[in-house]
């Protein structure tokens, strides 16, 4: 058989029985509590404004959903608050990475590059900001990017820039963002108002109130294990058979 199409036979065969798995919705900080009070957060600034904030989320607020031994994708970052109003005029510049981190709540250093975790990624943009409905939750932003994340590895890390505020006045706070700033939650953060800078103006044991929109990453079965072997083995002995038929025409030659 053509080792092209037996590739794309087990291309097919990983990718029907992988499957979809449903999304899950995690809380952090867990248990969410009381909202000590409303901010405009990094994304609503004033005209020419700038801002970069850092924010942990304790391993542990992914604990208790069943979520397998390879973790989950986080597919989508939503925030607590009141109504968007309708025609607002939204950040034209921002960046947000993910990374695991062995920083702990209330623990991050005040040096931005100290808290990154070796996987960091670009999760989304730079490019403006584009608002969903969040589940549970008022702004939604769905990642271009998925992070893939594995509660057993270290706590996760929000890595939000915003390069330039809104065109217009911050909002009112009846729809800014939920913050939570209570000693000893699974929550912290750390921000500069220089989204430049590499140090950390603020920190403090608030957190912004937020929903992760992951898909568990299911374990492969056997049928797609038996797959992935059959190709290795077949692709080992071809090249085996064709290493002999080349020496064998080679010996044969005058």
């Amino acid at each position: 058989m053509n080792t092209r199409i037996l590739c794309l036979i087990v291309v097919g065969l990983l990718l029907g029985f992988r499957g979809q798995s449903a999304p899950v919705y995690v809380n952090s900080p867990r248990p969410a509590g009381p909202v000590d009070q409303f901010l405009p957060g990094p994304f609503f600034l004033d005209r020419n404004q700038s801002v970069r904030l850092q924010q942990v989320y304790e391993a542990s607020d992914f604990s208790g959903y069943g979520f397998p031994e390879e973790g989950v994708l986080i597919t989508e970052i939503s925030f607590f608050g009141g109504p968007v109003p309708i025609g607002l005029t939204t950040p034209s510049n921002i960046q947000i990475n993910l990374s695991t981190t062995s920083k702990l709540p209330d623990g991050l250093s005040a040096s931005f590059a100290e808290n990154i975790g070796s996987d960091d990624l670009i999760v989304y943009g730079p490019s403006p900001l584009r608002i969903t409905q969040g589940p549970g939750a008022t702004m939604g932003i769905t990642l271009s990017q998925p992070f893939p994340y594995r509660s057993s590895s270290g706590n996760l890390l929000l890595d939000i820039r915003n390069w330039q505020g809104m065109g217009q006045p911050p909002p009112p706070s009846s729809w800014q963002l939920a913050v939570v700033s209570r000693a000893g939650d699974s929550v912290s953060g750390v921000s500069s108002s220089d989204v430049n800078s590499a140090i950390a103006e603020f920190g403090d044991t608030f957190g912004l109130m937020t929903v992760f929109t992951v898909i568990p990453i299911p374990e492969p079965g056997p049928v797609v294990l038996l797959a992935v072997g059959g190709v290795a083995l077949f692709l080992f002995t071809s090249r085996g058979r064709l290493r002999f038929r080349r020496r064998d025409v080679s010996l044969t030659q005058p």
